[in-house]
């Protein structure tokens, strides 16, 4: 487990090996090839000069200084779970992709290219990994991800902070704080040290480490396994089908957090009775009745059954969940 104190000594480290001009810096381009999954994750070395080099440290300084980070809450990453006013972490094994990521950084034959050359269109970028090394005989690694605003974006609205890189017919050629083309963020979404990732945001950790292709297929295996209850669960066979389309990728995250040997234990012969009892009745609960309105029917005490329906979907996997936990569908905590 990751704690303040954890965080406040990481940004020390580098703090101190930045005052002591003991911090090398490489600054790469995170893109994809060919398509958006962690199997087509590239990166490319970009040249950078020392002040923009130096203003990544900045950027990493000041996103996790100790003052705000002992003033925000923290807790262990989860995909229903999003507050801006919290910092998040998660040890490099709690997502595969994650892992695939930095495994791929650390690995001397998977190599950057030598340049931005290679990235001819802006849509494939994914963002800027900042690797900081502190120099030792056993030196220490920080990669840094930071989003970065597309230049179609970028030409929409105007940037307050961060720098931007230029872009000639031989694609991007090198980063600087003086010219600006796309949009660098001026915080840090999270960084990784010693198998855990410190998060700042939500949205640039799934992003740039492809976790909602890893969520998907997660969604899919845990859709397959409610199979196992079909005798409880009518027509859940259905429910794999509406892992694509419209309201999906929240079904999808739902599904993640649902847990099977839970509904095992649930829904085996000595408890299905009271468990399916259970459920009909928090469908009846006042501050529930009407976010679960329709499911309610679906609900078949004599039979211990429930139906699955394309309709009721988000009801359906919200109300199995019967743990406490903020959904995107509800937008609220349920009750033990």
């Amino acid at each position: 487990m990751i704690d303040k104190k954890t965080i406040n000594a990481e940004v020390d480290l580098i703090n101190n090996a930045f005052k002591n001009n003991n911090l090398s810096c490489n600054i790469y381009f995170e893109y994809y090839d060919g398509v958006n999954t962690v199997d087509g994750f590239r990166y490319a070395e970009s040249t950078a000069d020392i002040d923009t080099m130096d203003s990544m440290v900045e950027r990493f300084i000041k996103t996790f200084k100790e003052p705000k980070v002992n003033d925000s809450e923290l807790a262990k990453f989860d995909i229903l779970k999003k507050n801006k006013d919290f910092f998040y972490y998660a040890d490099s094994d709690q997502f595969i992709n994650a892992k695939k990521v930095i495994d791929k950084l650390n690995d001397i034959d998977f190599l950057p290219e030598e340049d931005l050359k290679v990235i001819k269109n802006l849509k494939v970028v994914k963002g800027i990994i900042v690797k900081l090394v502190i120099n030792s005989d056993n030196p220490d690694t920080f990669y840094l991800f930071i989003n970065v605003d597309k230049f179609n974006a970028f030409k929409k609205k105007k940037m307050s902070s961060g720098f931007m890189g230029n872009l000639n017919s031989d694609g991007i050629t090198r980063i600087t704080d003086n010219k600006m083309i796309f949009g660098v963020k001026d915080k840090i979404g999270f960084y990784y040290h010693k198998d855990h990732f410190v998060i700042n945001s939500h949205v640039d950790f799934e992003r740039m480490l492809f976790l909602i292709d890893e969520y998907k297929k997660r969604a899919k295996v845990v859709a397959q396994g409610l199979n196992e209850f079909k005798e409880v669960l009518v027509d859940v066979n259905k429910l794999e089908n509406d892992l694509t389309g419209l309201g999906s990728t929240a079904l999808v995250r739902m599904l993640v957090n649902l847990s099977l040997k839970d509904l095992n234990e649930k829904f085996n012969d000595k408890n299905k009775k009271s468990s399916i009892k259970k459920l009909k009745e928090i469908t009846q609960f006042k501050d529930f009745k009407n976010e679960f309105e329709g499911i309610e029917q679906l609900i078949d005490e004599e039979k211990c059954q429930i139906t699955y329906t394309n309709k009721e979907k988000f009801k359906f996997i919200a109300l199995l969940s019967d743990k406490p936990s903020q959904t995107l569908f509800l937008g609220k905590k349920f009750i033990d």
